[in-house]
């Protein structure tokens, strides 16, 4: 592993990228009180500002520009863990490889139709068409996008979860194990899961969890990383 100072740095730049992230996911997730969902429908979509999704999109935009630069650094630290002639462990290099390309993508393009949602339906909800027309209409525009919308998705947060989890286990990535749990698909599900309790405030508080579990893993790759730096400063 080259440049290992550089790749502490660009690690750190991805954590200010999901940062960004993170704002920008509660700002179009975090409904408040008295929101129902209706099909695809949120009823809080009406109440938002206008600015909450201009804004939403702007942090979105350069959350994904410094994400890059810190998956790029995770990339080669994972790399660097793969063991010559070891078959799984190149696949599954070559799988967070992958992966985090469809994260980058798919940041932008998700978060891009979820806001164009709530977008549309704040705009048809102000004119004389009736509530069916609008889920309707809704319903059409996301059902052109939900294939790539899903397949991005489950390809970057199941793909990174699965190789960073197997590098772990086998002893090749010496994070803290605490990323087997604090890793981007873990942390998407508990937020998904913290849904279902239909508590407002805690509700708010998962809007943003599809972002913390890369801030959890772009910081677990530091220690792997600072370990090298340190018997290599011992060595001389």
């Amino acid at each position: 592993m080259k440049n290992k100072q550089k790749i502490l740095r660009d690690l750190l730049i991805g954590m200010l990228g999901t940062a960004f992230l993170m704002g920008a996911e509660w700002l179009i997730y975090a409904l408040g009180k008295g929101n129902e969902k209706n099909g695809l429908i949120q009823t809080g979509w009406a109440k938002m500002p206008m600015w909450r999704f201009e804004i939403s999109m702007l942090l979105c935009a350069a959350g994904v520009a410094l994400l890059a630069v810190g998956l790029h650094a995770a990339v080669q630290v994972v790399n660097a863990s793969r063991r010559r002639g070891d078959v799984a462990s190149i696949r599954m290099a070559k799988l967070f490889h992958l992966s985090a390309n469809a994260a980058l993508i798919g940041f932008l393009f998700w978060h891009a139709v979820n806001c164009m949602l709530p977008v549309i339906y704040k705009s048809l909800f102000e004119t004389s068409l009736m509530g069916a027309e609008i889920l309707t209409t809704v319903e059409n525009v996301f059902y052109v996008f939900a294939i790539p919308f899903y397949v991005y998705r489950i390809v970057a947060y199941a793909g990174i979860t699965v190789s960073v989890v197997y590098f772990i286990l086998v002893g090749r990535l010496r994070a803290s194990k605490s990323m087997l749990l604090l890793n981007p698909g873990v942390m998407l599900a508990i937020g998904y899961g913290l849904k279902f309790l239909k508590n407002p405030q805690v509700t708010d508080f998962a809007a943003a969890f599809g972002s913390f579990g890369f801030l959890f893993m772009l910081s677990g790759m530091i220690r792997p990383v600072s370990r090298k730096m340190e018997r290599e400063a011992d060595s001389y």
